[in-house]
């Protein structure tokens, strides 16, 4: 569809239900920093999302925190279920993060 020019879009193909290939974890950490990085000086927005913008959604975003940011998996994961306003549902996201 049509978007407008200041928006940028990266599509990352993961599969729902399994976990994200090695693949698609460093392509999205790759996005993200690129975009922290080029805007460090301005109110930008960076938006996540997939098909419910809960499982896959929340384990991009908390590897990210968990392998670049250095949080505690825990941590990260409550962050995220916060900020979110609705959990991580799928066991096996939240128990692959836990054992990073």
């Amino acid at each position: 569809q049509e978007l407008p020019p200041t928006l940028r879009y990266s599509k990352i193909l993961t599969m729902g239900h399994e976990i994200p290939n090695r693949r698609a974890i460093l392509r999205f950490k790759y996005l993200v920093k690129r975009f922290l990085t080029d805007n460090k000086d301005n109110d930008k927005l960076i938006g996540v999302h997939c098909t419910h913008g809960l499982n896959r959604t929340g384990y991009l975003v908390c590897r990210y925190l968990i392998d670049v940011e250095g949080m505690e998996p825990n941590a990260a994961i409550e962050l995220f279920n916060k900020s979110r306003g609705h959990p991580i549902e799928r066991t096996n996201y939240i128990q692959d993060l836990q054992r990073r």
